[in-house]
């Protein structure tokens, strides 16, 4: 669960409400795009957070791409990123995980 604004993303146990755990990621603007037992969270300054579905982070990497509106797009083995200066920037899972 994210929230426009604050630098955490929280895992909510969804029958009772209670956190279950949460990662500070920075200021996010969507939420995160999902794969098998990873999240990938891109927060507003262009880094791209790698966390499994227990809280850990696997890996931070700076993508150079200020995020614009709409989330990253997973395919099979790349994650693409779109910027708010229309730049597309597509990067390897293979280079993140």
């Amino acid at each position: 669960m994210t929230s426009p604004g604050v630098p955490y993303l929280y895992a909510v146990n969804y029958s009772n409400g209670n956190v279950i755990w949460k990662v500070k990621t920075g200021e996010d603007i969507d939420n995160p795009a999902v794969s098998g037992n990873l999240l990938f969270v891109l927060n507003h300054t262009g880094f791209l957070y790698v966390i499994n579905l227990q809280g850990k982070v696997i890996n931070v990497v700076k993508t150079g791409v200020v995020p614009g509106p709409g989330e990253p797009l997973l395919t099979e083995n790349t994650i693409v990123i779109f910027g708010v200066n229309g730049v597309v920037k597509s990067i390897p899972l293979s280079k993140v995980i």
